[in-house]
């Protein structure tokens, strides 16, 4: 058999209509997904699809370059500036700007970080390390979107130098571009159910997605034709180009509208479910702009204008929404959705005429590229110094607030883990969890035993500041809820390589076996007080529970177990006057809410009696709430810290307050 030839021929990076088309498609599913996530599912699959579309744009032109010997990398990074900069710092410094104004100091230290991270353009990075309910919602995060530009900077700081050293050895690219591809979409799939937040966040399990842009511009740049040796295979140009495009662009856009219809949070994500959006936008782009969908509907006008201003779209939308969570704490209603929506698109256009246009129409690109470098770096120090400061607490919209911004400390929670705890009860794999609880008042056997998650874990500081508990040793340790977990529940369970997430895979497993051998040699533990149970428990959780008391009790420890507290459907911080809010809550919990919350929690109350009768109940919701309501601020103090209704340090103290006197009546040895 005859020897394939390659004949290359140089084509211009000319512009292209439907690429333009199927970035509005990418940009408008990803609005449409933030904006109304039970709606468009899967809309956040068009990131994926701008992975594709900046792989071959960029990589076309690189390639292009390198073959005709016009490679100039300085070049290079000063247009990838000159585009991504202009927008990226009126974003940036708008959002410093009404946090200056809006924030709370624990919310404005957290924008200070993500607006460092996102002008250094690691935010990807930075969120692989900010993982579950702990670290704050995904709504109260505006900058959380930089991951994606994260990705795409950190793709195009290695690519030009692995693509001009390839060149330089006379290494084929497409080989380099495939090998990438292979090994980053390899690694993806070989972590997507260990490590799913890593994998979704981290670049080398991301670049096989811009690799597949490469290997679509490379093969754009060059015709292959085949001689007649293959033709006793495959008779190729039997087949009319024009009707194989048409074929591969109608695959493609069947591909993409599959993924928005079909794609959910819930699977894990990229692994396998982002090969069609991706592979979808690739075919759509290699097909070309002659095929029948690229000229009807990818270049339609109105797609073609919503390309034009897809990135600074993308830029706008997310923080406006965010901002509107935040201000209202809670989920802006679809009314006020929309009307984001349509602001943001509005100052897209604004950025893209008064900003973006300009700045590439300039004729001096070095000064431009240098002031633009310079003002980048000005606004990450302003945003690392606001961080490391704990968001200025100085500023004039925290004196409104005084004891909302004492007590409201967000992910800034003081009481996690303490030295003597560390030292006393060495967990060898703490330092790869995002958390880890584990706090003593004393370095001496424990007494009593706080267990549970963190809604155990806020029962701490009261306990332990308190002079009729604080003379016996208190431990609180462990993350996770303090129901039973047999070796028979992870039997082909995935176990947790680097993602933090610590009750993630085996962890509850580990922690378990960890905190069992510990009360078993220990043997002196009196009390132990279980926090962090369902409020709605099922008859698994029961059959868990009792499980837990049974192996306490066989240890010579009686059992307090706190009932669920009860919580508001909006974020404490809603409770407090700040700009921009225009409802304002009460924060207080009807009489009849209340019943219905206790009344979910009695099956298991009840069986428990029956099953242990030496286990005590205490109702810390007794702190809240009485005949007629409940209220959420006590002495004009909020009893949450966060979204998540943690307690904050100053119901902490009066819980443990209420607890004392409980414990006169129903275990006075505990406070002897």
């Amino acid at each position: 058999m005859k020897k394939i030839f390659i004949k290359k021929e140089y084509i211009s990076p000319d512009y292209r209509p439907d690429i333009d088309g199927l970035r509005a498609i990418a940009v408008l599913s990803v609005v449409g997904f933030h904006a109304f996530p039970t709606v468009i599912k899967g809309g956040f699959v068009g990131v994926d699809i701008f992975f594709i579309i900046s792989g071959y744009l960029i990589s076309k032109i690189l390639i292009n370059q390198l073959e005709s010997d016009r490679f100039d990398l300085r070049e290079f990074y000063s247009r990838r500036a000159r585009r991504i900069f202009p927008a990226l710092l009126i974003v940036l410094t708008s959002c410093y700007a009404f946090g200056w104004i809006a924030l709370f100091s624990d919310e404005y230290e957290h924008l200070g970080k993500h607006v460092a991270a996102g002008a250094a353009f690691v935010s990807n990075i930075i969120l692989s390390d900010e993982t579950g309910y702990f670290n704050g919602a995904a709504d109260t995060k505006p900058l959380l979107h930089l991951w994606s530009l994260g990705i795409e900077e950190q793709f195009y700081l290695l690519w030009p130098y692995l693509l001009w050293i390839a060149h330089k050895k006379k290494i084929n690219l497409l080989l380099v571009a495939t090998a990438v591809l292979i090994i980053s979409f390899t690694l993806n799939i070989k972590n997507i159910d260990a490590n799913p937040i890593s994998t979704f966040y981290l670049p080398q399990t991301r670049f096989w997605e811009l690799s597949i842009g490469c290997v679509a511009a490379w093969i754009s740049l060059h015709q292959i034709e085949y001689n007649e040796g293959w033709k006793k295979y495959i008779n190729l140009r039997a087949i009319h180009a024009a009707l194989l495009n048409n074929i591969f662009s109608a695959l493609g856009m069947i591909f993409i509208i599959t993924s928005l219809a079909i794609t959910t949070k819930s699977q894990p994500y990229p692994g396998w479910w982002a090969v069609p959006p991706t592979l979808g936008a690739a075919l759509l782009i290699s097909a070309g702009s002659q095929t029948w969908i690229s000229r009807n509907i990818l270049s339609c006008k109105i797609l073609i204008w919503f390309g034009l201003i897809s990135f600074p779209l993308y830029l706008w939308h997310w923080p406006i929404l965010s901002f509107l969570h935040i201000t209202q704490s809670e989920a802006p209603s679809q009314k006020v959705r929309i009307i984001a929506v349509v602001i943001s698109i509005f100052l897209a256009w604004l950025t893209y005429q008064i900003i973006e246009k300009p700045i590439r129409r300039k004729s001096n690109t070095r000064m431009t590229t240098i002031t633009l470098m310079v003002f980048m770096t000005i606004l990450g120090c302003i945003g690392y110094y606001t961080h490391i400061n704990d968001g200025i607490k100085n500023r004039t919209a925290n004196q409104k607030n005084t004891n909302a911004q004492r007590e409201v400390v967000g992910f800034n929670w003081k009481f996690i883990s303490n030295e003597i705890c560390l030292n006393r009860y060495p967990y060898k794999n703490h330092d790869q969890y995002s958390w880890w609880f584990c706090l003593t008042n004393k370095d001496a056997a424990p007494e009593i035993l706080i267990l549970g998650d963190s809604f155990a874990n806020h029962l701490y500081p009261g306990l332990a500041g308190n002079p009729k508990f604080n003379h016996r040793t208190i431990l609180q340790i462990g993350t996770c809820d303090p129901q039973w977990v047999d070796e028979a529940d992870f039997i082909g369970k995935a176990a947790v390589g680097g993602d933090k997430l610590p009750c993630a895979g085996h962890r509850r497993l580990e922690q378990q076996n960890f905190i069992n051998d510990l009360i078993i040699k220990s043997n002196s533990i009196n009390y132990t007080i279980i926090s962090g149970l369902s409020p709605n428990p099922n008859t698994d959780d029961l059959i868990r529970l009792r499980m837990r008391i049974s192996f306490l009790e066989n240890n010579n420890s009686k059992v307090i177990v706190f009932y669920p507290h009860i919580h508001v459907p909006y974020d404490i911080k809603g409770c407090f006057p700040r700009p921009f809010k225009w409802s304002g809550k009460n924060c207080t919990i009807s009489a009849m809410d209340y019943k219905k919350f206790m009344d979910k929690f009695h099956f298991l109350v009840a069986n428990i009696k029956e099953s242990n009768p030496k286990v005590l109940f205490f109702n810390q919701n007794e702190l809240f709430c009485d005949k007629s309501n409940c209220t959420t601020i006590i002495e004009g103090v909020p009893l949450y810290r966060d979204e998540w209704f943690h307690y904050t340090e100053f119901a902490s103290d009066k819980l443990a307050e209420l607890f004392e006197k409980w414990a006169s009546t129903n275990a006075p040895e505990l406070i002897q």
